[in-house]
Parts: C-alpha cells; sequence; structure tokens
C-alpha cells in the first residue's frame, strides 16, 4: 500500500530585524560617505589623537557598533566595558582600568552616564596607567573627538539592505518599497534613533509577514 505524501511545510521566514541580526556588533558599520573608513578613523585614533579619542553621537546612531568595530581592528576586544543604567557607572570603570595591564587599551561605552567628575578620574586614571582610552558620549567629555556619529534616511535604508541581506530574504520590489516607507516613517517617529527604528520594524515586519500591509508610497527618485 502506498504511503501518502507528506504536505511541504514552508519554512518561517526570518525577521531581518531580530535581536540576532542587528545587535551591536552584528551589522557592519556603514559610513555616511566613502571618505570615512574603519581604517582610516584606526590611523587617526593611533596616529592623530595617540590612541586617546571619543565616538561622540545621539543615542541610536551607531556609536557602539563602530566602537565594537574599531576594537577588533586595534586587537583589543578584551578592553571594553560597557556602562549600564542603574550600575555604579564609576566604580565599575575604575575597577576596569585597574584591572586592565598598564599600556593597553580601555574602551568606555557610555560615558556620559559618569558625569563631569566621574570623567575626569577616567581620563587621570588612564594617563597613570600610561593606558590608551576609547570612549562613547552622547556629549563632548574632555576627550578629543574621533567620530561623530549622524543618521540620514539613505543611510538607514543601507542598515536596512544589510539586515535583509544577513537574514537572507530575497523581497520583491514592492515589499521592499513598504519597508523602506515604514522605516522612514519610525526614522521620524523615533528622533532619528536607529536603534529604536530597528525595534519597531521587527514588530512591522512580523505584523506585515501576516498579510497587514500598509500603503506603497513611490520612493523619490
Amino acid at each position: 500500500m502506498a504511503r501518502a505524501s507528506q504536505p511541504t511545510l514552508t519554512p518561517p521566514i526570518s525577521n531581518p530585524f531580530s535581536t540576532r541580526f542587528v545587535q551591536p556588533g552584528e551589522l557592519p558599520w556603514l559610513a555616511p560617505t566613502p571618505a570615512a573608513t574603519l581604517s582610516g578613523l584606526r590611523r587617526r585614533f593611533e596616529e592623530t589623537l595617540n590612541r586617546r579619542g571619543a565616538i561622540v553621537g545621539a543615542h541610536g546612531t551607531g556609536k557602539t557598533t563602530l566602537m565594537l568595530h574599531l576594537l577588533r581592528l586595534l586587537e583589543a576586544p578584551q578592553g571594553y566595558l560597557q556602562l549600564r543604567r542603574g550600575e555604579q557607572p564609576l566604580l565599575t570603570v575604575l575597577l576596569k582600568i585597574a584591572r586592565t595591564p598598564v599600556g593597553e587599551l580601555v574602551a568606555v561605552d557610555g560615558m556620559e552616564q559618569l558625569g563631569p567628575v566621574g570623567q575626569w578620574w577616567v581620563r587621570v586614571g588612564t594617563k597613570a596607567r600610561r593606558q590608551s582610552l576609547l570612549v562613547t558620549s552622547h556629549r563632548p567629555c574632555g576627550i578629543a573627538c574621533l567620530y561623530a556619529t549622524g543618521v540620514d534616511d539613505r543611510l538607514v535604508e543601507r542598515v536596512i539592505e544589510a539586515c535583509v541581506q544577513r537574514a537572507g530574504l530575497d523581497l520583491d520590489p514592492i515589499r521592499r518599497l513598504q519597508l523602506i516607507n515604514a522605516a522612514r516613517r519610525a526614522l521620524g517617529r523615533n528622533g532619528g534613533n536607529v536603534r529604536e527604528t530597528l525595534m519597531d520594524l521587527y514588530d512591522w515586519f512580523e505584523e506585515t509577514d501576516h498579510g497587514e500591509v500598509g500603503e506603497v508610497v513611490e520612493a523619490p527618485e
């Protein structure tokens, strides 16, 4: 007796904005202009700024992503420290400085959380131990600016394309245009915060993947 054929199951579509695709360090760093390159920033950090620099920009504009890619180039991932709300940030950083070997690199992600006095202690402490220092901050923090991050629609479109490629998706032109329009709306709602925009796009993709698509608007030339 012939066995009944089994139905073919279509594998679920990966959401390109899942955490595994968009968390800092997973996405490539995309410069707004060809003049800005990781290798160029590395040279500026090492040669011009004497290995002490800050990546400055608003929340969610790619500071952490840039820092993590630079640390890989500098071969110093062990020096990385991300400050989180609710911690004792100054104590955490001072312990990191003390535990990092003399002459090595200390990288502080979220320097603005320390305040002026805490930032002073970090600058002085790393200099006393002859350590290099790379930080991210929402505003100037007494360390020469290595790079100022910024966001526009075109850059966000490139980030989205990178997410789609990493997820292995091949979107048709209409679906791609819907996604771009959704991203522009989300970027406006979130005041230029790319991180929040990607979180919104995760929800949008989940909803529209089940047939709830929005209006299609022609993209400008």
